[in-house]
């Protein structure tokens, strides 16, 4: 594969071809290596915010507001009960219902 070299071309003799550096090209990065840039970013992010400072109840003043949240649980959770036989109620008759209707 002898080529007459001509005007434009560059004639390099093959020892320094052998010679030369080649350089690839670098690979383009992977899905992992991007999500691993991501995270990094990420907790740095997370790093630097500044977080909420601790706030702390007294407990002393807090038993009276306790027993007024205890009465309302329990006034929801009886009118929780009765909602929930009403309804048990509700679906024995439609189950009723049902089973006339087919037979």
């Amino acid at each position: 594969m002898n080529r007459t070299p001509n005007n434009a071309t560059i004639t390099v003799s093959p020892a320094k071809h052998a010679r030369a550096p080649r350089r690839k090209r670098a690979p383009a990065p992977t899905a992992q290596v991007r999500e691993n840039k991501t995270l990094r970013r990420t907790r740095r992010a997370t790093r630097a915010e500044s977080s909420q400072p601790f706030q702390f109840r007294d407990v002393e003043d807090s038993d009276d507001e306790n027993e007024e949240e205890n009465e309302n649980t329990t006034t929801d959770l009886k009118e929780l009960l009765l909602l929930v036989k009403e309804l048990r109620k509700t679906i024995d008759q439609q189950s009723r219902s049902i089973q006339g209707a087919q037979f």
